[in-house]
Protein backbone atom coordinates (compact mmCIF):
# COMPACT_ATOMS: atom_id res chain seq x y z
CA UNK A 1 0.00 0.00 0.00
CA UNK A 2 2.42 2.73 -1.16
CA UNK A 3 1.66 6.40 -0.48
CA UNK A 4 1.92 9.07 -3.16
CA UNK A 5 2.58 12.74 -2.46
CA UNK A 6 -0.38 15.00 -1.64
CA UNK A 7 -1.89 17.13 -4.36
CA UNK A 8 -0.95 20.77 -4.37
CA UNK A 9 -3.61 22.86 -2.69
CA UNK A 10 -5.05 19.97 -0.71
CA UNK A 11 -7.01 20.83 2.40
CA UNK A 12 -4.79 21.04 5.47
CA UNK A 13 -1.47 20.97 3.57
CA UNK A 14 0.18 22.31 6.72
CA UNK A 15 0.15 18.70 7.89
CA UNK A 16 2.98 16.27 7.25
CA UNK A 17 2.89 12.47 6.87
CA UNK A 18 5.69 10.47 8.49
CA UNK A 19 6.01 6.85 7.33
CA UNK A 20 7.08 4.03 9.61
CA UNK A 21 10.89 3.71 9.49
CA UNK A 22 12.21 0.51 7.98
CA UNK A 23 13.94 -1.86 10.41
CA UNK A 24 17.72 -1.91 10.38
CA UNK A 25 19.24 -4.77 8.45
CA UNK A 26 20.54 -7.35 10.81
CA UNK A 27 24.28 -7.86 10.62
CA UNK A 28 25.33 -11.13 9.09
CA UNK A 29 28.00 -13.03 10.89
CA UNK A 30 30.19 -15.07 8.59
CA UNK A 31 32.65 -17.86 9.15
CA UNK A 32 30.93 -19.00 12.33
CA UNK A 33 29.55 -22.54 12.49
CA UNK A 34 25.81 -22.69 13.11
CA UNK A 35 24.66 -24.39 16.28
CA UNK A 36 23.33 -27.89 15.68
CA UNK A 37 21.03 -29.76 18.01
CA UNK A 38 20.76 -33.51 18.04
CA UNK A 39 17.01 -34.19 17.54
CA UNK A 40 17.26 -37.44 19.51
CA UNK A 41 18.16 -35.47 22.66
CA UNK A 42 14.97 -33.37 22.59
CA UNK A 43 12.14 -34.93 24.66
CA UNK A 44 9.26 -36.24 22.55
CA UNK A 45 6.82 -34.16 24.59
CA UNK A 46 8.37 -31.05 23.05
CA UNK A 47 7.65 -32.31 19.54
CA UNK A 48 4.08 -33.17 20.50
CA UNK A 49 3.52 -29.72 21.99
CA UNK A 50 4.85 -28.04 18.83
CA UNK A 51 2.59 -30.16 16.62
CA UNK A 52 -0.50 -29.05 18.54
CA UNK A 53 -0.02 -25.52 17.17
CA UNK A 54 0.42 -26.57 13.52
CA UNK A 55 -2.11 -27.19 10.78
CA UNK A 56 -2.44 -30.72 9.48
CA UNK A 57 -0.33 -29.86 6.43
CA UNK A 58 2.43 -28.25 8.52
CA UNK A 59 2.27 -31.10 11.01
CA UNK A 60 2.91 -33.56 8.19
CA UNK A 61 5.94 -31.55 7.02
CA UNK A 62 7.17 -31.40 10.60
CA UNK A 63 6.82 -35.18 10.99
CA UNK A 64 8.90 -35.74 7.86
CA UNK A 65 11.80 -33.68 9.26
CA UNK A 66 13.48 -36.72 10.81
CA UNK A 67 12.79 -40.25 12.01
CA UNK A 68 12.84 -39.02 15.61
CA UNK A 69 10.13 -36.41 14.97
CA UNK A 70 8.12 -38.94 12.94
CA UNK A 71 8.09 -41.39 15.85
CA UNK A 72 7.00 -38.65 18.25
CA UNK A 73 4.18 -36.96 16.35
CA UNK A 74 3.48 -39.12 13.28
CA UNK A 75 1.30 -37.88 10.39
CA UNK A 76 -2.06 -38.49 12.05
CA UNK A 77 -5.08 -36.37 11.04
CA UNK A 78 -6.26 -33.93 13.70
CA UNK A 79 -8.75 -31.66 11.93
CA UNK A 80 -11.15 -33.73 9.83
CA UNK A 81 -14.28 -32.95 7.84
CA UNK A 82 -15.85 -36.12 6.45
CA UNK A 83 -17.92 -35.35 3.36
CA UNK A 84 -18.90 -38.85 2.25
CA UNK A 85 -19.69 -42.30 3.61
CA UNK A 86 -16.44 -43.68 2.18
CA UNK A 87 -14.41 -41.06 4.09
CA UNK A 88 -16.19 -41.98 7.34
CA UNK A 89 -15.43 -45.65 6.81
CA UNK A 90 -11.77 -44.95 5.99
CA UNK A 91 -11.37 -42.69 9.03
CA UNK A 92 -12.88 -45.32 11.36
CA UNK A 93 -10.47 -47.93 10.00
CA UNK A 94 -7.48 -45.60 10.38
CA UNK A 95 -8.36 -44.70 13.97
CA UNK A 96 -8.90 -48.35 14.88
CA UNK A 97 -5.36 -49.16 13.67
CA UNK A 98 -3.43 -46.06 14.73
CA UNK A 99 -5.48 -44.43 17.49
CA UNK A 100 -7.07 -40.99 17.51
CA UNK A 101 -5.40 -37.60 17.67
CA UNK A 102 -8.50 -35.76 16.48
CA UNK A 103 -8.96 -32.24 17.79
CA UNK A 104 -11.67 -31.07 15.39
CA UNK A 105 -14.24 -33.37 13.75
CA UNK A 106 -17.12 -32.59 11.38
CA UNK A 107 -19.19 -35.66 10.48
CA UNK A 108 -22.48 -33.98 9.69
CA UNK A 109 -23.42 -35.84 6.52
CA UNK A 110 -26.55 -37.69 5.38
CA UNK A 111 -26.38 -40.92 7.33
CA UNK A 112 -27.55 -44.43 6.58
CA UNK A 113 -27.45 -47.58 8.66
CA UNK A 114 -24.28 -48.80 6.92
CA UNK A 115 -22.05 -46.09 8.40
CA UNK A 116 -23.75 -45.32 11.72
CA UNK A 117 -21.63 -47.88 13.56
CA UNK A 118 -18.47 -46.44 12.00
CA UNK A 119 -19.43 -42.89 13.04
CA UNK A 120 -20.15 -44.06 16.58
CA UNK A 121 -16.80 -45.88 16.75
CA UNK A 122 -15.00 -42.70 15.67
CA UNK A 123 -16.69 -40.66 18.40
CA UNK A 124 -15.97 -43.30 21.02
CA UNK A 125 -12.25 -43.31 20.11
CA UNK A 126 -11.94 -39.52 19.85
CA UNK A 127 -13.93 -38.51 22.91
CA UNK A 128 -10.92 -37.68 25.08
CA UNK A 129 -9.03 -35.55 22.54
CA UNK A 130 -11.82 -33.67 20.74
CA UNK A 131 -12.09 -29.91 21.22
CA UNK A 132 -14.59 -29.15 18.43
CA UNK A 133 -17.36 -31.40 17.13
CA UNK A 134 -20.01 -31.02 14.41
CA UNK A 135 -22.48 -33.90 14.35
CA UNK A 136 -26.09 -34.74 13.51
CA UNK A 137 -28.65 -35.96 16.00
CA UNK A 138 -29.09 -39.20 14.02
CA UNK A 139 -25.62 -40.32 15.08
CA UNK A 140 -26.20 -39.36 18.71
CA UNK A 141 -29.56 -41.14 18.76
CA UNK A 142 -27.83 -44.29 17.50
CA UNK A 143 -25.31 -43.97 20.33
CA UNK A 144 -28.15 -43.47 22.81
CA UNK A 145 -29.93 -46.59 21.56
CA UNK A 146 -26.75 -48.56 22.27
CA UNK A 147 -26.41 -47.02 25.72
CA UNK A 148 -23.08 -45.42 24.75
CA UNK A 149 -24.02 -41.73 24.66
CA UNK A 150 -23.69 -40.95 28.37
CA UNK A 151 -20.35 -42.76 28.62
CA UNK A 152 -18.62 -40.61 26.00
CA UNK A 153 -18.03 -37.68 28.32
CA UNK A 154 -16.26 -35.34 25.86
CA UNK A 155 -14.26 -34.00 28.79
CA UNK A 156 -12.18 -31.57 26.71
CA UNK A 157 -14.88 -30.34 24.33
CA UNK A 158 -14.97 -26.53 23.93
CA UNK A 159 -17.07 -26.16 20.75
CA UNK A 160 -20.12 -28.18 19.69
CA UNK A 161 -22.47 -27.92 16.70
CA UNK A 162 -25.61 -30.09 16.68
CA UNK A 163 -28.05 -30.50 13.80
CA UNK A 164 -31.72 -31.40 14.24
CA UNK A 165 -31.37 -31.90 17.96
CA UNK A 166 -33.90 -32.37 20.74
CA UNK A 167 -34.11 -31.80 24.47
CA UNK A 168 -33.62 -35.53 25.08
CA UNK A 169 -30.32 -35.57 23.20
CA UNK A 170 -29.05 -32.40 24.89
CA UNK A 171 -29.76 -33.81 28.33
CA UNK A 172 -28.40 -37.25 27.41
CA UNK A 173 -25.05 -35.88 26.25
CA UNK A 174 -24.22 -34.46 29.68
CA UNK A 175 -22.50 -31.45 28.11
CA UNK A 176 -19.08 -30.96 29.72
CA UNK A 177 -18.24 -28.02 31.96
CA UNK A 178 -15.47 -27.06 29.49
CA UNK A 179 -17.93 -26.23 26.66
CA UNK A 180 -17.62 -22.57 25.62
CA UNK A 181 -19.50 -22.37 22.30
CA UNK A 182 -22.70 -24.19 21.34
CA UNK A 183 -24.37 -23.98 17.92
CA UNK A 184 -27.80 -25.53 17.43
CA UNK A 185 -29.22 -25.85 13.91
CA UNK A 186 -32.87 -26.76 13.32
CA UNK A 187 -33.88 -27.65 16.87
CA UNK A 188 -37.02 -29.63 17.52
CA UNK A 189 -40.06 -27.36 17.12
CA UNK A 190 -41.66 -28.90 20.18
CA UNK A 191 -38.92 -27.67 22.52
CA UNK A 192 -39.67 -24.61 24.64
CA UNK A 193 -37.22 -21.88 25.55
CA UNK A 194 -37.28 -23.05 29.15
CA UNK A 195 -36.50 -26.64 28.12
CA UNK A 196 -33.59 -25.41 26.01
CA UNK A 197 -32.09 -23.49 28.92
CA UNK A 198 -32.69 -26.35 31.34
CA UNK A 199 -31.00 -28.92 29.09
CA UNK A 200 -27.69 -27.01 28.88
CA UNK A 201 -27.19 -26.08 32.51
CA UNK A 202 -24.09 -28.28 32.82
CA UNK A 203 -21.47 -26.21 30.93
CA UNK A 204 -20.40 -23.58 33.45
CA UNK A 205 -18.04 -22.00 30.89
CA UNK A 206 -20.65 -21.64 28.11
CA UNK A 207 -20.10 -18.16 26.71
CA UNK A 208 -21.37 -18.21 23.11
CA UNK A 209 -24.72 -19.64 21.93
CA UNK A 210 -25.77 -19.71 18.26
CA UNK A 211 -29.34 -20.62 17.30
CA UNK A 212 -29.90 -21.17 13.57
CA UNK A 213 -33.26 -21.94 11.95
CA UNK A 214 -34.78 -22.70 15.35
CA UNK A 215 -38.37 -22.18 16.45
CA UNK A 216 -39.02 -22.64 20.15
CA UNK A 217 -42.42 -22.64 21.80
CA UNK A 218 -43.39 -19.80 24.11
CA UNK A 219 -44.71 -20.26 27.66
CA UNK A 220 -48.31 -19.18 28.00
CA UNK A 221 -47.62 -16.39 30.46
CA UNK A 222 -44.58 -14.79 32.04
CA UNK A 223 -46.33 -11.99 33.89
CA UNK A 224 -45.48 -11.56 37.52
CA UNK A 225 -41.91 -12.73 36.96
CA UNK A 226 -42.68 -16.48 36.77
CA UNK A 227 -43.29 -18.63 33.73
CA UNK A 228 -46.36 -20.80 33.59
CA UNK A 229 -44.29 -23.96 33.13
CA UNK A 230 -42.34 -23.73 36.38
CA UNK A 231 -39.35 -21.55 37.12
CA UNK A 232 -37.46 -20.10 34.18
CA UNK A 233 -33.94 -21.42 33.68
CA UNK A 234 -31.26 -18.90 32.80
CA UNK A 235 -28.03 -18.93 30.79
CA UNK A 236 -26.05 -17.42 33.63
CA UNK A 237 -22.60 -17.49 31.97
CA UNK A 238 -23.67 -16.58 28.44
CA UNK A 239 -22.40 -13.24 27.08
CA UNK A 240 -22.80 -13.77 23.29
CA UNK A 241 -26.07 -14.76 21.61
CA UNK A 242 -26.33 -15.31 17.85
CA UNK A 243 -29.81 -15.64 16.33
CA UNK A 244 -29.95 -16.65 12.66
CA UNK A 245 -33.45 -17.02 11.19
CA UNK A 246 -34.63 -17.66 14.73
CA UNK A 247 -37.52 -15.94 16.47
CA UNK A 248 -36.39 -14.84 19.90
CA UNK A 249 -38.84 -14.91 22.83
CA UNK A 250 -41.68 -12.46 22.19
CA UNK A 251 -41.61 -11.42 25.82
CA UNK A 252 -38.89 -8.96 26.77
CA UNK A 253 -39.31 -10.06 30.38
CA UNK A 254 -38.62 -13.70 29.49
CA UNK A 255 -35.62 -12.68 27.38
CA UNK A 256 -34.13 -10.64 30.20
CA UNK A 257 -34.60 -13.52 32.66
CA UNK A 258 -33.11 -16.16 30.37
CA UNK A 259 -30.15 -14.07 29.16
CA UNK A 260 -29.24 -11.80 32.08
CA UNK A 261 -25.58 -11.26 31.07
CA UNK A 262 -25.77 -10.92 27.29
CA UNK A 263 -23.44 -8.15 26.12
CA UNK A 264 -23.16 -9.11 22.42
CA UNK A 265 -26.24 -9.88 20.33
CA UNK A 266 -25.90 -10.98 16.69
CA UNK A 267 -29.13 -11.06 14.66
CA UNK A 268 -29.54 -12.26 11.09
CA UNK A 269 -33.09 -12.15 9.78
CA UNK A 270 -34.47 -12.32 13.31
CA UNK A 271 -36.76 -10.21 15.42
CA UNK A 272 -36.11 -8.85 18.91
CA UNK A 273 -38.74 -9.39 21.67
CA UNK A 274 -41.64 -7.00 21.95
CA UNK A 275 -41.53 -4.69 24.94
CA UNK A 276 -43.61 -5.70 27.95
CA UNK A 277 -45.51 -2.61 28.97
CA UNK A 278 -44.55 -1.45 32.45
CA UNK A 279 -42.53 -4.58 33.35
CA UNK A 280 -39.08 -3.77 31.90
CA UNK A 281 -37.33 -0.41 32.16
CA UNK A 282 -35.05 0.92 29.44
CA UNK A 283 -32.08 0.99 31.79
CA UNK A 284 -32.48 -2.58 33.05
CA UNK A 285 -30.17 -3.93 30.36
CA UNK A 286 -27.80 -2.81 27.58
CA UNK A 287 -25.73 -4.28 24.75
CA UNK A 288 -22.05 -3.54 24.37
CA UNK A 289 -22.27 -4.80 20.76
CA UNK A 290 -25.28 -5.34 18.49
CA UNK A 291 -24.61 -6.90 15.06
CA UNK A 292 -27.37 -6.79 12.42
CA UNK A 293 -27.60 -8.31 8.95
CA UNK A 294 -30.59 -9.02 6.70
CA UNK A 295 -32.60 -7.12 9.28
CA UNK A 296 -36.34 -6.77 9.40
CA UNK A 297 -37.65 -3.20 9.05
CA UNK A 298 -39.87 -3.77 12.12
CA UNK A 299 -36.84 -4.31 14.35
CA UNK A 300 -36.72 -2.11 17.44
CA UNK A 301 -34.22 -2.41 20.29
CA UNK A 302 -35.58 -0.81 23.49
CA UNK A 303 -32.28 -1.02 25.42
CA UNK A 304 -29.16 1.10 24.97
CA UNK A 305 -26.66 -0.12 22.35
CA UNK A 306 -23.09 1.18 22.53
CA UNK A 307 -21.42 -0.44 19.50
CA UNK A 308 -23.40 -1.21 16.34
CA UNK A 309 -22.21 -3.52 13.54
CA UNK A 310 -24.20 -3.51 10.28
CA UNK A 311 -23.99 -5.57 7.11
CA UNK A 312 -25.57 -3.23 4.56
CA UNK A 313 -26.15 -5.29 1.42
CA UNK A 314 -29.15 -3.14 0.46
CA UNK A 315 -29.25 0.64 0.36
CA UNK A 316 -31.88 0.82 3.10
CA UNK A 317 -30.14 -1.58 5.51
CA UNK A 318 -27.95 0.99 7.25
CA UNK A 319 -30.81 3.42 7.78
CA UNK A 320 -33.05 0.61 9.10
CA UNK A 321 -30.33 -0.42 11.55
CA UNK A 322 -29.85 3.15 12.80
CA UNK A 323 -33.62 3.56 13.16
CA UNK A 324 -33.81 0.42 15.33
CA UNK A 325 -31.61 1.84 18.11
CA UNK A 326 -31.15 5.06 20.01
CA UNK A 327 -28.20 6.63 18.17
CA UNK A 328 -27.50 8.96 21.10
CA UNK A 329 -26.13 5.94 23.01
CA UNK A 330 -23.77 4.81 20.26
CA UNK A 331 -20.03 5.03 20.92
CA UNK A 332 -18.89 3.19 17.79
CA UNK A 333 -20.21 2.10 14.40
CA UNK A 334 -18.97 -0.69 12.12
CA UNK A 335 -20.33 -0.77 8.54
CA UNK A 336 -19.65 -3.47 5.98
CA UNK A 337 -21.37 -2.51 2.72
CA UNK A 338 -21.26 -3.43 -0.94
CA UNK A 339 -19.71 -0.07 -1.72
CA UNK A 340 -19.15 3.37 -0.27
CA UNK A 341 -21.68 5.93 -1.51
CA UNK A 342 -21.66 9.62 -0.49
CA UNK A 343 -24.98 9.39 1.36
CA UNK A 344 -23.48 7.00 3.91
CA UNK A 345 -21.21 9.82 5.07
CA UNK A 346 -23.26 12.94 4.37
CA UNK A 347 -26.57 11.57 5.66
CA UNK A 348 -26.17 8.52 7.91
CA UNK A 349 -22.94 9.43 9.70
CA UNK A 350 -22.89 13.23 9.74
CA UNK A 351 -26.61 13.60 10.57
CA UNK A 352 -27.67 10.42 12.39
CA UNK A 353 -24.73 9.32 14.54
CA UNK A 354 -23.23 12.57 15.72
CA UNK A 355 -21.85 11.17 19.01
CA UNK A 356 -19.80 8.19 17.82
CA UNK A 357 -16.12 8.11 18.77
CA UNK A 358 -14.97 5.47 16.30
CA UNK A 359 -16.00 4.36 12.83
CA UNK A 360 -14.97 1.28 10.84
CA UNK A 361 -16.03 1.05 7.20
CA UNK A 362 -15.36 -1.92 4.93
CA UNK A 363 -16.30 -2.10 1.25
CA UNK A 364 -17.07 -5.53 -0.19
CA UNK A 365 -17.14 -4.72 -3.92
CA UNK A 366 -15.57 -1.30 -4.58
CA UNK A 367 -11.78 -1.42 -4.67
CA UNK A 368 -9.46 0.33 -2.24
CA UNK A 369 -8.33 3.15 -4.54
CA UNK A 370 -11.89 4.09 -5.52
CA UNK A 371 -13.08 3.99 -1.90
CA UNK A 372 -10.23 6.13 -0.58
CA UNK A 373 -10.65 8.64 -3.44
CA UNK A 374 -14.31 9.09 -2.51
CA UNK A 375 -13.50 9.62 1.17
CA UNK A 376 -10.80 12.14 0.19
CA UNK A 377 -13.31 14.17 -1.80
CA UNK A 378 -15.96 14.00 0.94
CA UNK A 379 -13.50 15.26 3.55
CA UNK A 380 -12.34 18.06 1.26
CA UNK A 381 -15.90 19.24 0.60
CA UNK A 382 -17.07 19.01 4.22
CA UNK A 383 -17.85 22.36 5.80
CA UNK A 384 -16.02 23.52 8.91
CA UNK A 385 -19.32 23.81 10.82
CA UNK A 386 -19.94 20.08 10.36
CA UNK A 387 -16.35 19.19 11.24
CA UNK A 388 -16.40 21.01 14.56
CA UNK A 389 -19.41 18.96 15.71
CA UNK A 390 -17.88 15.55 15.01
CA UNK A 391 -16.14 13.86 17.99
CA UNK A 392 -14.77 10.98 15.85
CA UNK A 393 -11.43 9.80 17.25
CA UNK A 394 -10.64 6.63 15.27
CA UNK A 395 -11.31 5.94 11.59
CA UNK A 396 -10.68 2.54 10.00
CA UNK A 397 -11.26 1.79 6.29
CA UNK A 398 -10.75 -1.44 4.34
CA UNK A 399 -11.53 -2.31 0.73
CA UNK A 400 -10.32 -5.03 -1.65
CA UNK A 401 -7.21 -4.28 -3.66
CA UNK A 402 -7.28 -3.92 -7.41
CA UNK A 403 -4.87 -6.09 -9.34
CA UNK A 404 -2.54 -3.36 -10.58
CA UNK A 405 -3.02 -0.45 -8.20
CA UNK A 406 -3.62 -0.25 -4.47
CA UNK A 407 -1.77 2.97 -3.70
CA UNK A 408 -3.36 6.10 -2.29
CA UNK A 409 -2.47 9.72 -1.95
CA UNK A 410 -1.31 11.22 1.30
CA UNK A 411 -3.99 13.81 0.56
CA UNK A 412 -6.50 11.40 2.12
CA UNK A 413 -4.67 11.38 5.46
CA UNK A 414 -4.28 15.15 5.42
CA UNK A 415 -7.93 15.80 4.49
CA UNK A 416 -9.17 13.32 7.11
CA UNK A 417 -7.15 15.03 9.85
CA UNK A 418 -8.43 18.45 8.74
CA UNK A 419 -12.09 17.43 8.39
CA UNK A 420 -12.16 15.58 11.73
CA UNK A 421 -10.55 17.83 14.35
CA UNK A 422 -10.79 15.19 17.11
CA UNK A 423 -9.35 12.37 14.99
CA UNK A 424 -6.41 10.62 16.65
CA UNK A 425 -5.93 7.38 14.72
CA UNK A 426 -6.40 6.24 11.11
CA UNK A 427 -6.22 2.61 9.91
CA UNK A 428 -6.20 1.47 6.28
CA UNK A 429 -6.13 -1.99 4.71
CA UNK A 430 -6.44 -3.44 1.20
CA UNK A 431 -6.97 -7.20 1.62
CA UNK A 432 -7.53 -9.48 -1.35
CA UNK A 433 -11.21 -9.59 -0.45
CA UNK A 434 -13.59 -8.39 2.24
CA UNK A 435 -15.81 -11.17 3.63
CA UNK A 436 -19.58 -10.90 3.40
CA UNK A 437 -20.11 -12.56 6.80
CA UNK A 438 -20.60 -9.75 9.30
CA UNK A 439 -18.77 -11.34 12.24
CA UNK A 440 -15.78 -12.47 10.16
CA UNK A 441 -13.33 -9.91 11.44
CA UNK A 442 -10.44 -8.38 9.48
CA UNK A 443 -8.83 -6.81 12.54
CA UNK A 444 -5.48 -7.95 13.89
CA UNK A 445 -3.26 -9.74 11.39
CA UNK A 446 -6.13 -10.85 9.13
CA UNK A 447 -5.48 -7.94 6.77
CA UNK A 448 -2.44 -5.79 5.88
CA UNK A 449 -3.36 -2.91 8.16
CA UNK A 450 -1.33 0.31 8.31
CA UNK A 451 -1.90 2.74 11.17
CA UNK A 452 -1.23 6.47 11.66
CA UNK A 453 -1.40 8.53 14.82
CA UNK A 454 -2.56 12.14 14.41
CA UNK A 455 -0.33 14.48 16.44
CA UNK A 456 -1.72 18.00 16.65
CA UNK A 457 0.24 21.14 17.38
CA UNK A 458 1.40 24.15 15.40
CA UNK A 459 1.57 21.74 12.50
CA UNK A 460 -0.37 18.48 12.33
CA UNK A 461 1.75 15.37 11.92
CA UNK A 462 0.41 12.00 10.81
CA UNK A 463 2.95 9.54 12.13
CA UNK A 464 2.79 5.91 11.09
CA UNK A 465 2.85 3.45 13.98
CA UNK A 466 3.40 -0.32 14.14
CA UNK A 467 0.41 -2.50 13.38
CA UNK A 468 0.46 -4.19 16.81
CA UNK A 469 0.13 -0.80 18.50
CA UNK A 470 -2.72 0.21 16.21
CA UNK A 471 -4.62 -3.01 16.87
CA UNK A 472 -4.40 -2.35 20.61
CA UNK A 473 -5.96 1.03 19.89
CA UNK A 474 -8.76 -0.66 17.95
CA UNK A 475 -9.38 -3.16 20.74
CA UNK A 476 -9.52 -0.35 23.31
CA UNK A 477 -12.09 1.64 21.32
CA UNK A 478 -14.26 -1.44 20.71
CA UNK A 479 -14.33 -2.44 24.37
CA UNK A 480 -14.26 0.88 26.25
CA UNK A 481 -17.22 2.95 27.35
CA UNK A 482 -17.70 6.46 26.02
CA UNK A 483 -16.41 7.89 29.30
CA UNK A 484 -13.16 5.91 29.03
CA UNK A 485 -12.76 6.82 25.36
CA UNK A 486 -13.16 10.51 26.13
CA UNK A 487 -10.43 10.16 28.77
CA UNK A 488 -8.24 8.32 26.26
CA UNK A 489 -4.85 9.55 27.50
CA UNK A 490 -5.60 8.44 31.06
CA UNK A 491 -7.00 5.02 30.13
CA UNK A 492 -4.90 3.75 27.21
CA UNK A 493 -1.28 2.71 27.18
CA UNK A 494 -0.05 0.96 24.03
CA UNK A 495 2.75 -0.82 25.86
CA UNK A 496 0.63 -2.05 28.78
Amino acid sequence: MPITSPKRGARGTAAIVTPLPLPNNQRKIYNQPSARVDPTRIPEDIYREISLHLSDADSLRFAMASKTVYRAVGPRPRNVMAKSSSQVTALAKFIAEHGSALISLDIHIPTDDSILDAMCDILAQATSSLHHLVVSTTTLQHLASQGRLQSLGFSGLTGLTLYDTSEEILRGMHLPASLRTLRLVRCSSSMTWNELAGSVQGPSALDDLCLEDCDFEEPEDVSGGEATHGDTFAFQSLTILRAISTVLPESLLLFSKMFPRISTLVMTYSLFPFEDEGLISRNSHSFQTLALSELDERLEIPWPVYNLRVLAMREKDLQCALDSVSTDDLTGLFIRARRMVPSIWTSNIVNDVTEIRWLEFESIEKDFTTTITLFTRLFEEQSSDVSECMPLMMLSIAAPRRRNDHSFSATFLINAAAALPNLRYIALADPKEVPTALMEDLSGDRAPWRWWRVIRGERTELKEIPGWEGERVRRFFREASREKVDAFDENFQALR
